[in-house]
């Protein structure tokens, strides 16, 4: 094992990033990034004897905040939830998450080479974002995002 990677064995790790994982699936697509859940719906996320436990490890190692004034847990950082997450898809890859349709674009009467209907250079636009994109970056790295290089 990496000096500095982040153990497999036992429940921690898994089940943060499975708590993770959950967590962003369950974002709506216009929903911030960064996704809250009450405490109870975090238990059930993490379907768990020592649930409770697993959270407080959370917390304890930096990366879970309890907002006890709204009862909610969220990572204290965007970035983390999405590395947990992406341990949870490395592991299980699902491409649907980033999935778009491409809409085709008709811009005048057909474009035919060489194409002067068209102003040049036009930009096409963007497709609208899932959510998973940086998640998706991270899992694609695996096994790299079992480890970190150097200490945090």
């Amino acid at each position: 094992m990496a000096p500095f990677a982040l153990p497999e064995r036992g429940i921690l790790i898994p089940k943060l990033s499975q708590l993770a994982f959950q967590m962003q699936t369950q974002r709506a697509v216009n929903e911030a990034a960064q996704v809250r859940v009450t405490y109870d719906e975090a238990l059930t996320m993490l379907d768990h004897p020592r649930a409770e436990d697993i959270l407080k490890g959370g917390e304890a190692l930096g990366v879970l905040e309890e907002d006890r004034g709204r009862d909610e847990v969220l990572y204290v950082h965007q970035l983390l939830q999405e590395y947990f997450a992406a341990r949870q898809l490395a592991r299980a890859p699902q491409a649907e998450l980033v999935q778009q349709e491409c809409v085709p674009i008709v811009s005048g009467p057909a474009c035919r080479p060489p194409c002067t209907t068209w102003p040049m250079p036009t930009r096409l636009p963007l497709l609208p974002s899932t959510g998973w994109e940086e998640t998706t970056v991270l899992a694609a790295q695996w096994p790299a995002i079992l480890t970190v290089s150097s200490p945090i």
